[in-house]
């Protein structure tokens, strides 16, 4: 009958109407999950520029390394966004987990950088620097080459270098000990040179008596 027929067509209207709904629910609601992750990485991402503006002078020399860290992760941010406004959800939610990668591993470094790069940009090759003039000082007058100053200096200047080279990349591993162990070599080599002082003047006063 004509009702049969009219209640069957309105129950399979029902039925494609709830299947869209609940399909129009399920793409708002991967809307609603992405641009809510997103707008907690773009506050962290911007607390991260915050902490470096506020560094920028400790972190001078390093700005190239975080300008091509923010360039691209703008630039991530920019690809997300733009597969959001086509509506492809699944590729623009891959594109967070990228992101969010990039700022914490970023974020676990940060507050160590400073002062690590001002240590390896000034602090220690002060101290190698001083060392240096130290043995030039005394070289003609001490006997100073069984403690194989230049070579240790030499050595010096390379790891303040492979330093810098990881500051660079972000990373800190095991840059405090390398600084720490030439600052300590350094102390130890001053020390040495006081104990040879004092070997002459004895062996002077010994002369004298």
């Amino acid at each position: 009958s004509i009702i049969e027929s009219t209640r069957k067509s309105m129950a399979e209207f029902k039925k494609e109407a709830d299947i869209l709904n609940g399909d129009l629910q399920s793409i708002l609601k991967q809307e609603e999950e992405c641009r809510s992750e997103s707008i907690a990485l773009k506050e962290k991402f911007r607390n991260l520029k915050n902490y470096y503006e506020t560094n920028k002078t400790a972190l001078l020399s390093l700005e190239g390394s975080f300008n091509k860290l923010f360039d691209h992760i703008m630039n991530l941010f920019a690809k997300f966004e733009s597969l959001l406004e086509e509506a492809n959800y699944p590729e623009a939610s891959a594109v967070l987990p990228e992101i969010e990668k990039l700022l914490d591993a970023c974020s676990s470094v940060i507050e160590e950088i400073p002062f690590l790069n001002t240590l390896v940009d000034k602090v220690i090759p002060n101290k190698i620097n001083d060392l240096s003039l130290a043995y030039q000082s005394m070289e003609g007058e001490y006997p100073l080459h069984h403690l194989l100053v230049k070579t240790r200096i030499e050595e010096m200047n390379q790891t303040v270098k492979d330093c810098k080279k990881s500051l660079q990349m972000m990373s800190i591993v095991g840059v405090k000990d390398k600084l720490n162990k030439i600052s300590f070599d350094i102390s130890k080599f001053f020390a040495d040179f006081e104990k040879e002082k004092a070997l002459i003047r004895q062996e002077f006063e010994n002369k004298r008596t």
